[in-house]
């Protein structure tokens, strides 16, 4: 699995299985419920494009800061301080 378009879905939260995805490139969160973010994102090595905005963030997992392939990273509209 290279891309994952789970926008407008009004999820909540998310597995932490979502970690297991080493493929994925793209991942798109946009318009959920999300309040925060597994650990285990930060596993997604190949982890491109991430599209977080829309939600209810307060902070982004510190893990993040390990996706070097990482071009695009949204987040605006969250509750981010």
């Amino acid at each position: 699995l290279k891309q994952l378009n789970l926008a407008g879905n009004s999820l909540s939260s998310l597995p932490s299985q979502m970690g297991n995805l080493v493929q994925l490139e793209k991942l798109n969160l946009l318009g959920n419920q999300l309040t925060d973010l597994p650990a285990d994102l930060g596993k997604l090595s190949a982890l491109k494009d991430l599209n977080l905005s829309g939600n209810s963030l307060i902070s982004l997992p510190k893990q993040l800061g390990s996706l070097s392939k990482l071009e695009s990273l949204l987040a605006r509209n969250n509750k981010l301080t």
